[in-house]
């Protein structure tokens, strides 16, 4: 009588293979991407989207349930705009010159997922107030399509390095001579 109902089906072996299966396909699903994607954020989170939680920015997340809750459709226009702009970033390198003259300064300014020295081009987000006021403006150019204003900043500010670089090769300019 050892053999209940229950313990019989739990223990039929084309069963178990099965299940065993479905969980390595499952697995396997998920390590590829092909596994359901996660639910959509229904919420607006323009701040948040913007300049991230880390850092001096843990203010964020009340500032978007505040804006949220006064004004709805304001916080849904802002977070689609900032995604928009999210989204011009990845495609255009060069709508954000403000964070990459940030960045270019203090690479420490940018981070995502504990990191640090990620640019704003490649998803980092600000860390601190200087890189926030970057962005901030980067985002104010780009809504108000002055996406032009500032480019070239990193090539201007490239320039004083590369000259002192080249003093600094410069003793060796007749040992280079001499060997040509």
């Amino acid at each position: 009588m050892l053999r209940s109902r229950g313990l019989g089906r739990l223990m039929n072996p084309r069963r178990i293979s099965v299940t065993l299966g479905t969980a390595v396909g499952v697995a396997f699903a998920a390590l590829i991407g092909l596994a359901p994607a996660a639910r959509a954020d229904t919420e607006p989170d323009p701040f948040e989207d913007l300049l991230g939680t880390a850092g001096v920015n843990n203010w964020t997340a009340s500032a978007d349930a505040s804006l949220d809750a006064s004004n709805p459709t304001e916080a849904a226009n802002l977070d689609a705009s900032i995604d928009t702009f999210n989204n011009d970033i990845d495609l255009a390198y060069q709508i954000d010159p403000l964070s990459q003259l940030a960045f270019e300064f203090d690479p420490s300014g940018f981070g995502a997922d504990g990191y640090t020295g990620i640019d704003a081009a490649a998803g980092g987000l600000p860390l601190n107030a200087i890189t926030d006021l970057a962005v901030g403006l980067d985002y104010t150019l780009w809504a108000s399509d002055l996406t032009g204003v500032g480019s070239g900043l990193t090539d201007i500010v490239q320039i004083p390095e590369d000259i002192v670089i080249a003093l600094l090769y410069l003793p060796l300019l007749p040992f280079v001579l001499a060997g040509a």
